[in-house]
């Protein structure tokens, strides 16, 4: 022990005298030599600081994965004069967020809507509106006798009537009606939906709707029918949607609903009222007086009522 305290004695004072001897240059150089490894290591934590935080505010989730894909392929094809500036994902991450956040929108199976019809002229039913993923959905309106209801589900469409609790009529949908259950059919979103799925989407730049500026998003259902969402700039909300549908003959329908006086649901803001038009004709209202979310439908409740009660 000893003699290696000796020897570390001795190896300082030729350190010292060789430090006393050196250059100003030369006694600099160790100091640049820790500051240079100091600044390589600090560099490299903030690095791995970053990226780690990125991985942990990532959503472990098919639909950013679903939205990051849409961002890249979406085609830009805004209107002449319309700015490009801002990305499609980033319009789409603010609205699903608007909305209550992908975890929620991913969380939501079923809705049940109640409310109150205004048609046209001025009159007004009760409305019950039963939603469930898999393209299933029951509208059903209140009458002075009884009931009138409408349903869809994967390979059937029907519509029947009740009278003082009677089932008295059952039948197939006609195209006008199967149309309107479709049109109504996204549980939430329905830019939420159509990115699940991996439709096509196209980002139209900035557009009017109903008389505000609007980012436009065009949803290819098919060859003949294709759905316009309008979100508000400033919440990212809905402020409506169309529906172009090509008829057989060739003939151009839109179909426009118009969306206002949000309401959290459960965690998740949703139209408290709906106006809605056909080729700017047969206008209806519907005022939500109450929403559920995730309420537990049965898919049995979507069949036609004498099947189901076979």
């Amino acid at each position: 022990m000893a003699a290696a305290v000796c020897w570390m004695a001795g190896m300082f004072r030729e350190w010292r005298e060789a430090w006393l001897l050196a250059s100003w240059k030369k006694r600099l150089r160790p100091f640049a030599w820790i500051g240079a490894g100091a600044l390589v290591a600090w560099a490299g934590a903030w690095v791995l600081r970053n990226w780690l935080g990125s991985v942990e505010s990532a959503e472990p989730s098919e639909m950013l994965a679903a939205t990051a894909r849409a961002g890249s392929r979406a085609p830009l094809t805004p209107r002449p004069g319309g700015p490009t500036a801002v990305l499609p994902k980033e319009v789409i991450d603010c609205h699903f967020e608007a909305l209550g956040g992908v975890r929620r929108l991913e969380s939501i199976h079923s809705v049940r809507m109640t409310g109150e019809l205004t048609i046209g002229d001025g009159e007004t039913r009760s409305i019950t509106v039963l939603k469930k993923r898999d393209s299933r959905i029951r509208v059903s309106l209140g009458t002075v006798t009884g009931q009138f209801s409408m349903g869809l589900h994967p390979g059937d469409a029907w519509r029947a009537y009740w009278s003082h609790g009677k089932l008295v009529m059952v039948e197939d949908l006609d195209p006008e009606q199967k149309a309107f259950l479709r049109f109504a059919l996204p549980v939430v979103s329905e830019l939420f939906v159509a990115l699940r799925r991996e439709w096509p989407v196209a980002y139209l730049g900035r557009q009017t709707f109903n008389g505000k500026a609007a980012h436009a998003f065009e949803i290819e259902l098919n060859e003949r029918e294709k759905v316009r969402l309008f979100l508000d700039p400033e919440t990212c909300l809905a402020l409506g949607r169309e529906e172009l549908i090509v008829g057989e003959a060739g003939r151009l329908s839109v179909k426009r609903q118009i969306f206002s006086e949000y309401r959290d649901a459960d965690g998740c803001l949703l139209p408290g009222r709906v106006e809605s038009s056909t080729d700017e004709a047969s206008h209806q209202t519907i005022e939500v007086a109450r929403i559920e979310l995730n309420p537990g439908i049965l898919d049995s409740t979507f069949l036609r009522p004498e099947a189901r009660a076979r």
